[in-house]
């Protein structure tokens, strides 16, 4: 039998259909003492009862309004989405968004690797944990850091021996805005003075002429209004060739618009997708998944580009 093209086996047709050395079994049942004892009595040594909390965690589902319409939007969007799985740079970026995309379509959790969130935005991460590079950082990086929330990326920032000439943080919320700039109180005066809190609702009418850099490097994840801000960015984006590093889980057009829309102004750059562990404890399946867009003299030369 087939449930969404995964094979199982019924209890009463283990005996029948089974071979002891390649068979290993996740137990998902409140009483399974009879199971165990059928396990035993067939010479099934490899099998793993699941925690409650981690039956919590695989049933968990994203919010509602992530979610809603996203089967169909990706079964009707099947060609928009193979040209950005075919504009991505590498192989592990192609295994990531049908990985994504696999977990809606399965309704399922995400089975691959993911990134801790103190890495998010500036590297990706190798197997072993340790950082990898996407793209080459810059001692006097302007980095317009959108949706700054209470500075924790800015702290994981400086945390991971990066620098930067300036840091304009957009935060949108009062209260939440209070607090980041009572938290860049606390860093060294060496960085602290290189932050510039703003506290405003980033739209199409957002003034960027208050930055005077020359703009390095863009993140955002601002609530679905990331390609908007995109937008707004355009001429900066031209001009200055920053780095981009853009949540692109809140909608599910995000996979498709926001790459669509940067290939129309800019014609060399490199993508690439990564995905970070969610600060929640349950599989957040549209949670942080990051494209970087990266122009090609700045892309990693440790990234292997698909051929």
């Amino acid at each position: 039998m087939v449930l969404d093209k995964v094979p199982y086996i019924l209890p009463d047709k283990i005996a029948d259909q089974f071979d002891s050395e390649k068979t290993f079994v996740i137990v998902n049942i409140e009483s399974y003492h009879e199971i165990l004892c059928l396990f035993k009595k067939l010479g099934i040594e490899k099998f793993y009862v699941l925690s409650e909390k981690e039956k919590t965690e695989i049933r968990a589902k994203p919010h509602p309004w992530v979610d809603r319409g996203r089967i169909d939007y990706y079964r009707e969007k099947i060609t928009e989405l193979n040209e950005t799985y075919d504009s991505l740079y590498d192989k592990q970026s192609q295994e990531i968004m049908l990985e994504f995309i696999r977990t809606y379509m399965q309704f399922s959790a995400y089975r691959l690797e993911q990134g801790t969130g103190d890495k998010k935005y500036f590297w990706g991460q190798n197997s072993d944990g340790t950082k990898e590079e996407l793209y080459q950082h810059q001692e006097d990086e302007v980095w317009i850091n959108c949706g700054s929330n209470n500075g924790d990326n800015i702290f994981w920032y400086f945390a991971n021996g990066l620098m930067a000439e300036a840091v304009y943080a957009y935060e949108a919320d009062e209260n939440m805005y209070l607090r980041l700039v009572k938290n860049i109180s606390y860093l060294p005066v060496e960085y602290r003075e290189r932050i510039h809190p703003i506290n405003e609702f980033i739209d199409d009418r957002t003034d960027w002429s208050v930055i005077k850099n020359k703009v390095t490097l863009i993140n955002a994840d601002i609530e679905g209004g990331e390609l908007d801000l995109l937008k707004s960015l355009e001429h900066i984006i031209i001009s200055s060739r920053p780095v981009l590093a853009v949540c692109v889980y809140h909608k599910a057009s995000d996979l498709v618009d926001i790459p669509e829309y940067l290939k129309s102004i800019v014609d060399d750059y490199c993508y690439v997708l990564r995905k970070y562990e969610s600060s929640v404890e349950n599989v957040r399946r549209a949670a942080e998944l990051v494209l970087y867009a990266i122009p090609k003299e700045r892309i990693s030369t440790t990234l292997q580009r698909v051929i």
